[in-house]
C-alpha cells in the first residue's frame, strides 16, 4: 500500500521577520479557491487551464472550499501573533522562524 503525502506552503521572504508576502500568498489561494465555487463547469475548465492544474483538483477545491491537502505557511513568520494570523487564514501548519 502506497501512502502519498502532499502539501502545500504559502511562503514570506525567510528570516525578514515580515510576514506580508505569506499573508499575501494565502489570500490569493483563498480568492482563487472562492472564485472557483461560483464558476459553471465549463468556467472551471477555463481557470485550470489559466492556472495549469488539473480540472479535477479545482473542482474538488471548489466544492470542498479550500485545498485538499494541508497547507503549511512558512517564512516571514517570526511571533505568535504572526502564527495565529496564517491559522486564522486557513493554514493547517506555521513553521515558526526561530
Amino acid at each position: 500500500m502506497r501512502l502519498l503525502i502532499v502539501t502545500s506552503t504559502c511562503t514570506g521572504e525567510a528570516g525578514t521577520g515580515n510576514v506580508i508576502e505569506a499573508v499575501r500568498h494565502a489570500r490569493q489561494v483563498n480568492a482563487q479557491i472562492a472564485r472557483a465555487s461560483t464558476l459553471s463547469s465549463i468556467e472551471l475548465y477555463s481557470m485550470a487551464k489559466e492556472l495549469s492544474c488539473p480540472v479535477e483538483l479545482l473542482r474538488e477545491c471548489a466544492k470542498l472550499g479550500r485545498l485538499p491537502v494541508v497547507m503549511f505557511s512558512a517564512g516571514g513568520i517570526a511571533t505568535p501573533a504572526d502564527a495565529a494570523l496564517m491559522m486564522k487564514l486557513g493554514m493547517d501548519g506555521v513553521f515558526v522562524y526561530v
